[in-house]
């Protein structure tokens, strides 16, 4: 009869649990994902504060068989990138994805990685870090948007407002709607003609900043050039909110041109609506420009919403 004695294999295992309960305290307190792949076993652990992101499985074991039968799954995006940079060779990964949320809001990510292998050289473990840096990014893309502003209006110049208006249709739900409006000043030439250039441009930044008060704050307004200028109206109800949008557009210009030259003045609007995130902001121009001609043709004065069976 053999006898052991456990005291010491009890406080190793009590010791052990100590320290993983400790490492998973340090990973909540830094509000961060760890995410580690097992290379021999293929297990993959996930760590951290994740439940923002993730609701999957803490611990998949056979995670390659996991990894294809869900492939596309909002949880597996968290992987998919990086996991094919170590595929590729690499020993650091890092990247900055755009990810979505359990709750469905889209986020930047930023993801860094590190390879872990034998002295043989046969890779063992890869051990990721997921950041969320939306906060930051987002703060940059301001910035940056604000140096790129239109130097006469302060509106955003045509390169920012393309920028942020293919992010924010990349960014898009399925269900998320979205109108693009382009108005321009109706004989903008004669008024230049008349009253000088001077006075045209305290027209360009009357006109301007009154849309910019009919407008929500998360709307963008950007001026293409010359007298020509968007509007991006970033998640609407229905048609007839950017339909409500135009019309509030043409009912501020007449005391614009009050204010400014004496007589009223007008403008004309076209408009195209997106739905989900299988739009561009060239697509949208397109049609609003379509429409804005339309609206041109049919007298001035009035907004058109893009048909492209009557357009």
């Amino acid at each position: 009869m053999f006898y052991t004695d456990v005291t010491d294999v009890v406080e190793t295992s009590e010791q052990l649990k100590e320290e993983l309960e400790r490492r998973r305290v340090l990973m909540d307190l830094t509000g961060e994902m760890f995410v580690e792949y097992d290379h021999v076993l293929d297990e993959l652990t996930v760590l951290g504060a994740f439940q923002p992101y993730y609701d999957g499985p803490e611990r998949i074991k056979h995670f390659s068989a996991y990894a294809e039968q869900h492939h596309g799954e909002r949880n597996m995006q968290l992987l998919d990138k990086a996991n094919a940079h170590v595929l590729m060779g690499s020993e650091i990964v890092s990247l900055e994805r755009l990810i979505t949320r359990v709750d469905g809001k889209n986020v930047w990510m930023s993801i860094s990685g590190r390879t872990i292998r034998s002295e043989e050289g046969t890779l063992l473990k890869t051990i990721y870090r997921f950041s969320d840096i939306d906060d930051q990014k987002r703060e940059r893309e301001f910035l940056q948007l604000q140096a790129a502003s239109d130097d006469l209006t302060g509106v955003l110049g045509p390169s920012a407002l393309r920028s942020l208006v293919n992010r924010c249709l990349q960014e898009a739900k399925p269900q998320h709607m979205n109108a693009f409006l382009i108005f321009d000043y109706d004989d903008f030439k004669g008024i230049n003609d008349s009253y000088g250039h001077p006075l045209g441009d305290a027209v360009l930044v009357g006109g301007a900043n009154a849309v910019r008060g009919v407008v929500r704050e998360q709307d963008c307004v950007g001026r293409i050039g010359g007298d020509e200028f968007c509007v991006f109206l970033d998640g609407i109800t229905s048609i007839d909110d950017a339909a409500c949008i135009a019309r509030r557009i043409c009912s501020v210009f007449p005391s614009v041109g009050e204010f400014t030259l004496g007589k009223p003045i007008t403008c004309s609007v076209g408009m195209s609506v997106s739905v989900g995130s299988n739009a561009s902001f060239e697509k949208l121009y397109r049609e609003a420009d379509a429409a804005l001609y339309q609206a041109k043709e049919s007298g001035r004065n009035r907004y058109v919403l893009y048909d492209q069976d009557t357009t």
